[in-house]
């Protein structure tokens, strides 16, 4: 217990007390100056009749694609193919694919700004020279475009974390399951689907709830190249949160909003967490 008390202190100073206060918070109406009105559940009552709440939660579902479900398969792919090829400058490739992951979020985001600019952007200037010029637009500045932009964005950084983990995977993996797919005739596909796939599901796993919890609290991304416009097309939860708290001066509603979201990433990360337990229990 005294080897685990220095952890406990931090974590109940710097995140428990915290989300204490939070909650407490979300039941007050407070400008952030001045006395706190109790109002209960008048701010959580709100979020049911709030458009912009909708429509950034339904930003950062489509988010969830592109920060969870494409980095993971493109991991995935890119892992297969460097551990079953054996290439001879693999570890290149691991640590080009893997670079972006550890660059900061707001230097990612002011580089792919300037990518998808509509007047000096390297995507435009590209479509451009190969005859597509028509295809050209201003990435960021168009609602139709905007947040699938930023969620590319978000699949580059990501997907050689992925790729990492699954790696690792690989390693764990014993060569004499592979030479008995070959002495059966088995090819390539058949390695990675009967050996490979099964003994990968615990790194997916991983790789899946954090790229969600991620997608969820997406900030960084989003502030730097588009502060959630046009109007709303790319705003979401956590984005929506800091302009509750910030700028419109609403603290208990921002509270509320923040909690919410807490409450969602807990809620599926449970269910998640559940159904591959008996996922594994019933295997």
């Amino acid at each position: 217990m005294l080897y685990l008390l220095p952890g406990l202190l931090t974590y109940t100073v710097f995140i428990l007390f915290p989300v204490i206060q939070t909650v407490i918070l979300g039941s007050m109406e407070w400008n952030g100056m001045g006395a706190k009105k109790f109002v209960g559940l008048q701010n959580y009552l709100e979020l049911f009749s709030d458009p912009i709440f909708f429509q950034s939660l339904s930003n950062n579902a489509v988010l969830v694609l592109f920060i969870m479900v494409l980095p993971t398969l493109l991991g995935l792919f890119l892992a297969t193919i460097i551990e079953l090829n054996n290439f001879t400058y693999r570890k290149l490739f691991e640590v080009a694919f893997f670079m972006p992951y550890i660059l900061s979020l707001v230097v990612v985001g002011v580089i792919w700004r300037w990518i998808y600019n509509p007047a000096f952007g390297v995507l435009n200037q590209l479509l451009n020279r190969v005859g597509l010029s028509s295809l050209g637009r201003a990435w960021l500045g168009d609602s139709q475009t905007a947040l699938a932009s930023v969620g590319f964005t978000g699949t580059w950084v990501h997907y050689g974390f992925a790729m990492v983990i699954f790696l690792a995977g690989y390693r764990k993996i014993s060569p004499s399951l592979y030479d008995a797919v070959a002495l059966d005739g088995g090819n390539g596909w058949h390695k990675f689907w009967y050996v490979a796939l099964p003994s990968l599901t615990n790194e997916i796993m991983v790789v899946s709830v954090y790229l969600f919890i991620n997608s969820l609290k997406t900030f960084d991304l989003v502030y730097v190249m588009t502060k959630g416009g046009p109007g709303y097309a790319t705003n979401v939860l956590s984005l929506y949160v800091f302009k509750n708290a910030f700028q419109y001066n609403r603290n208990g509603y921002a509270a509320a909003l923040a909690v919410t979201l807490m409450l969602i990433i807990f809620t599926i990360t449970l269910v998640v967490t559940q159904v591959r337990k008996r996922y594994e229990q019933n295997s």
